[in-house]
């Protein structure tokens, strides 16, 4: 694990600046013998979204970190346990809305099946809204259908 990972893991704030600034690459991937989480986990960021660490995710973010280089993404995680800020953070740097997953053959707009999940809760609105951005933004709704 980098020092990196080991900032954001902790959410060592002061720690995460530093090596920033540094020159410590913020999109450093832990390698395939290095992943040992189920949910294969492999930047910064992700540790930083999936802690729900707001500020160490926009330190990463602001520094370049990429939002797309996890198998789960990190948008994923955050609307996953309900982490909408967290969520319009990632977004705001560009954090694809239309994240999928591929599961047993079916391609489906994992980010607003979790979101709905949610909406009895306190993601009705949330949803409503990323429904709103992916219709606005002329999202391929086509991969909602089987493969």
């Amino acid at each position: 694990m980098s020092p990196v990972h080991s900032a954001a893991k902790g959410d060592n704030i002061e720690i995460l600046e530093m090596l920033i600034k540094d020159g410590y690459d913020v999109n450093v991937k832990l390698t395939r013998d290095k992943i040992t989480y189920r949910d294969r986990r492999q930047t910064a960021l992700f540790f930083a979204v999936y802690n729900d660490s707001e500020e160490a995710t926009e330190i990463l973010l602001e520094a370049g970190a990429e939002t797309e280089l996890d198998y789960v993404k990190p948008l994923l995680v955050a609307v996953s346990h309900s982490q909408y800020n967290m969520a319009d953070l990632l977004m705001t740097y560009g954090a694809d809305v239309n994240a999928c997953f591929n599961e047993d053959g079916a391609t489906f707009p994992a980010t607003v099946a979790f979101a709905l999940r949610d909406y009895r809760h306190s993601g009705v609105s949330y949803v409503i809204d990323m429904t709103t951005q992916l219709c606005y933004n002329y999202a391929d709704l086509t991969l909602i259908c089987w493969r």
